[in-house]
């Protein structure tokens, strides 16, 4: 018998995107299952709950040291969209962080945001307890990458 074929009989394919301004849900198309993050975007996971405390710190912590930041960078090209996001409330799940992600994971870790945020979701992939409320990694991948991808690799 040639196993080769078999191979593509039942395939899945997996779009993950970042959610931006559009709805979080979307509809698969064939044998693509379709997801967006449940935050605007990937650079946002890393001040997740799990992502700050795998960096040993908090998010009462991190909004302190930005603070501390905005006050002594007053000329930095940034300061005004680090301002904004002070000004915007510190909403970690939604706000624009593509400008300032590399300022803020300075005063998270001395680890790329991406290498930070790939070690959480692998953190959480083996933790037979992990954080799923407000603030969690699973709160912002959303439910369906939390079903699809996480949930399945454990």
């Amino acid at each position: 018998m040639d196993n080769r074929a078999a191979v593509y009989d039942d395939a899945r394919a997996y779009s993950l995107r970042d959610r931006d301004l559009h709805p979080e849900l979307i509809d698969d198309l064939g044998h693509v299952t379709r997801m967006r993050l449940a935050c605007r975007a990937a650079e946002n996971l890393m001040l997740t709950d799990d992502a700050l405390a795998r960096a040993g710190t908090n998010w009462a912590t991190l909004q302190q040291k930005i603070r501390v930041w905005v006050a002594s960078n007053g000329q930095h090209q940034y300061h005004a969209d680090v301002q904004a996001f002070v000004d915007d409330g510190f909403d970690r799940k939604v706000h624009d962080l593509k400008n300032i992600r590399n300022i803020l994971v300075g005063l998270i870790s001395n680890k790329p945001w991406e290498v930070l945020v790939g070690q959480s979701i692998a953190a959480a992939i083996l933790d037979a307890n992990p954080n799923v409320g407000e603030g969690s990694l699973s709160d912002y991948l959303g439910a369906k990458i939390w079903r699809q991808i996480i949930l399945p690799a454990r």
